[in-house]
């Protein structure tokens, strides 16, 4: 089988996938349902997949490389906050189906890990007043870590709806919280 054909393929599983996520839990899942939505057979899905849990790891990567993408390009009038509220609020379903059953962290130590390396990186750059308390901390990864673990855990009760905010009011709260 060509490259191409497995790239389509693999994509084709990879987009089935997060199609069903959007519409349940990830632990509703199987791999039958993984295969009856793309459309191909279960020995397909096993030739570039050992489980969904493989799966799962692989979409993780994607969804990391694209935060990622999205946070280190952001420009100097939206904040580190805007930039991941605006991101899980546009996969809501997902991140609320990959974590609705509370035995799926990854995602969320995943989005800490990479708002910690934004936020120093965008420390170097930015004057807010967060990126100037980085700065001049003795311990920068520690100010790091603990701002991102708080906004990333305040994203994840939004998301799981503890917190009756519309997308504005939680950037203007998280924004506020980190000035």
């Amino acid at each position: 089988m060509g490259n191409q054909s497995k790239q389509r393929t693999t994509q084709l599983i990879m987009n089935s996938y997060i199609k069903l996520l959007n519409q349940k839990p990830f632990s509703a899942i199987t791999v039958n349902d993984i295969c009856e939505e793309a459309l191909v057979h279960r020995s397909t899905f096993y030739r570039y997949y050992v489980d969904k849990y493989n799966l799962f790891n692989q979409l993780m990567e994607i969804i990391g490389n694209n935060l990622y993408e999205r946070g280190h390009v952001r420009s100097l009038t939206h904040s580190l906050p805007e930039v991941l509220i605006e991101y899980v609020n546009d996969n809501r379903s997902l991140f609320l189906n990959v974590t609705a059953d509370n035995q799926n962290n990854e995602l969320y130590s995943l989005l800490i890990r990479i708002a910690s390396k934004l936020l120093m990186e965008g420390a170097q750059m930015m004057d807010d007043p967060l990126s100037i308390k980085i700065r001049r901390s003795p311990y920068p990864n520690v100010v790091c870590e603990f701002y991102s673990s708080g906004m990333i855990e305040v994203l994840k009760q939004w998301v799981m709806k503890k917190y009756d905010f519309s997308k504005e009011e939680i950037i203007e709260i998280v924004t506020e919280l980190t000035a």
